[in-house]
């Protein structure tokens, strides 16, 4: 009989921590970012366009918008002027546009060119644009 309560609160017990663990994963943040290419008609420029998506439930500060060049280093810029970035709340659409100029940033160490793309939040999290690295090369003139 003591056996048999004890399963039976073992079995509860995992139920109930399987329950806490999807909910937790599911009551957070989830940023979605991805890109897409337009050709530029009627005298418009070839340009990408990065659309990002809170798909969780909680709301995301964005701070950070970069990449990384062929060799594997990083830069980026912030996404606001003052530093501070932008809220997402749920559901909430944020949309850049970039043309063959903003696919390169200047630093101290020279003209560094983006080959892939990403976004940051505050805690550090980097959400990879799908798709950036196609869409770049076609920005680039390599439809």
């Amino acid at each position: 009989m003591a056996n048999l309560i004890a399963g039976f609160a073992l079995a509860i017990s995992l139920v109930s921590l399987g329950f806490s663990i999807y909910f937790g994963l599911r009551d957070r943040a989830r940023v979605k970012a991805e890109s897409e290419f337009y050709l530029g008609l009627e005298g418009d420029a070839p340009h990408m366009v990065i659309s990002i998506v809170n798909a969780g439930r909680r709301s995301v500060l964005l701070t950070f918008f970069g990449g990384n060049d062929s060799q594997g280093d990083w830069a980026g810029t912030h996404l606001d002027s003052k530093g501070k970035g932008f809220r997402l709340a749920e559901g909430e659409k944020h949309r850049i546009d970039l043309y063959e100029d903003d696919l390169e940033l200047e630093t101290p160490e020279g003209i560094f060119i983006y080959k892939e793309l990403w976004v940051e939040d505050t805690l550090g999290r980097r959400y990879a644009v799908k798709h950036s690295k196609e869409h770049i090369r076609c920005v680039r003139g390599g439809v």
